[in-house]
């Protein structure tokens, strides 16, 4: 909630489209080290991450936030 507050939902939108793409290297890192993938609270966050990015994508692709 402070990201929101502090940078807008704009930023925080934006930021989540980067960081979608990181949990990909986050995967692999984890499936080398032969560890589980994801506990349960990353699980938690990755599904809050993952639709904050579509909802960047789709706001982007609307034209309602920019770069």
């Amino acid at each position: 909630m402070f990201l929101v507050f502090a940078a807008g939902l704009d930023f925080a939108l934006l930021s989540f489209i980067i960081y979608a793409p990181g949990t990909v290297l986050f995967v692999i890192t984890r499936r080398e080290q032969g560890r589980r993938t994801f506990s349960p609270a990353e699980l938690i966050i990755l599904v809050v991450v993952m639709a904050g990015a579509i909802a960047g994508i789709t706001c982007l692709a609307t034209g309602v936030i920019t770069i």
